[in-house]
């Protein structure tokens, strides 16, 4: 019986060798072929290779710092195309600026803006008149009370007597005011400057970025319905 079990095993043995060598494999019998040649491809080239001299290695690993520098700044200009935009808003009154300051703080730091004490010295109005009668005066008052546009009357010499609708820190507010207007039906009014001397605060960022813009537009209330415009 031991005699029979180890004749079994030298043929199974046998058999095995044939079949790993690939001598069965006309008859379909043999192991699947393992080859990666793509590897050889990879295997690093002992003959090509050389030890560099610390000078030359250290001029090597310069060069790639530079390239790399290089390329991190050439990335940070695509993010931020307009980094060298002024911007600017206001005019803010000192209660709006001691809420605004730590907004700014907390939403930029301390070193991209700005918010300085300024003397504005011209406002504008969206202004109806002036009437040469009390007469047309109180018509026109009347006619904008039907359409619900609120006035304040002007008492300033060379505009008085006449309306105002509206009191605005630049042209372009007041020019937007004037166009919501004219579709609520008001049709005789206009942009009039209004020399004032006015004390405040004027909001500066030298250079904004998208980004930096998007932060202070997302400010909200703190910002008193002011919006940043480009710097005269």
């Amino acid at each position: 019986m031991l005699r029979l079990l180890v004749l079994l095993l030298l043929l199974a043995n046998g058999t095995y060798f044939v079949w790993s060598q690939g001598m069965l494999r006309e008859f379909g019998l043999a192991p699947a072929l393992q080859g990666e040649p793509q590897r050889l491809a990879q295997q690093t080239q002992a003959a090509s290779l050389r030890i560099l001299p610390a000078s030359e290695a250290r001029a090597l690993e310069a060069a790639a710092s530079a390239a790399t520098t290089a390329r991190l700044a050439s990335s940070l200009a695509v993010q931020d195309k307009s980094l060298t935009n002024c911007l600017q808003a206001g005019f803010f009154d000192e209660p709006q600026a001691r809420k605004l300051r730590p907004a700014l703080v907390a939403a930029l730091g301390t070193a991209s803006w700005s918010l300085d004490a300024v003397q504005q010295s011209t406002r504008w109005l969206v202004y109806m008149g002036k009437y040469g009668t009390p007469e047309l005066l109180q018509k026109k008052r009347v006619e904008l009370r039907e359409i619900q546009v609120p006035f304040t009357e002007v008492s300033q010499v060379g505009l008085a007597p006449g309306l105002s609708l509206g009191v605005f820190e630049n042209q372009e507010e007041a020019n937007n005011a004037l166009a919501r207007l004219n579709r609520q039906g008001v049709r005789t009014a206009k942009v009039v400057p209004q020399e004032v001397v006015q004390e405040g605060y004027l909001l500066k960022l030298p250079e904004a970025g998208d980004s930096l813009r998007a932060r202070v537009d997302a400010l909200g209330d703190v910002m008193a319905g002011k919006t940043l415009q480009a710097c005269p």
